[in-house]
């Protein structure tokens, strides 16, 4: 009830019936299950690359009696299809701040020391749409500096009128700069922000 009110918020207001909702970035599952209870009619689709908390991920969909509306893709999503590493700052399950870099880098993008790197295999958000034939009307990103890598994956998406909404985790910077000016590019408007969090919800114009 604590974690991210804001994501709450924009799950409870801007999903709609029959609605397919993308969990990017999904973690243990907290706000993918928690869209899954509260709209019964929707379709939820979430991905995670991280081996530990996609686990748990699993087990938290199965307990929950949501197996037949959640579907879960064990990659990450960015801006190239290919071999990648993700790059991890904390071993505890459901521990973020990752960062996912085919470079070796000593400090995540959050500036944590990376004590552990595992491949992974990453796609684009146009390249899985495709292959599971499916758009999404509603998103969260939450990837912890990975967002511009995304939303530059995504630009068949980004314009295709069934994709009504959006709340994103925005970096600091540069990249955050990228994120809000391509948004507004493609006929979006942001509708929430706080100056004290890193999350905005966003909607097509």
């Amino acid at each position: 009830k604590k974690k991210e009110p804001e994501i709450s918020h924009y799950i409870d207001k801007y999903i709609n019936k029959n609605d397919v909702f993308f969990d990017i970035g999904a973690n243990v599952g907290v706000f993918s299950v928690y869209a899954a209870k509260s709209h019964p009619d929707i379709s939820v689709y979430c991905f995670e690359p991280e081996f530990s908390n996609l686990n748990a991920l699993k087990d938290n969909i199965v307990s929950n009696g949501l197996t037949g509306r959640v579907k879960i893709s064990s990659v990450a999503i960015g801006n190239f299809v290919g071999l990648s590493e993700l790059h991890l700052q904390n071993l505890t399950t459901g521990s973020a701040e990752h960062t996912e870099s085919q470079e070796k880098i000593a400090n995540t993008d959050g500036g944590y020391p990376v004590v552990w790197s595992e491949g992974i295999f990453s796609v684009t958000l146009d390249y899985i749409c495709e292959q599971l034939n499916v758009i999404p009307n509603a998103l969260k990103i939450d990837t912890d500096g990975n967002e511009d890598k995304i939303l530059d994956g995504a630009k068949n998406i980004l314009s295709n009128k069934l994709f009504r909404s959006l709340a994103i985790e925005v970096p600091d910077g540069e990249k955050g700069v990228y994120c809000q000016n391509l948004l507004k590019s493609v006929g979006f408007k942001r509708v929430w922000s706080d100056p004290k969090k890193m999350n905005e919800i966003w909607q097509r114009k």
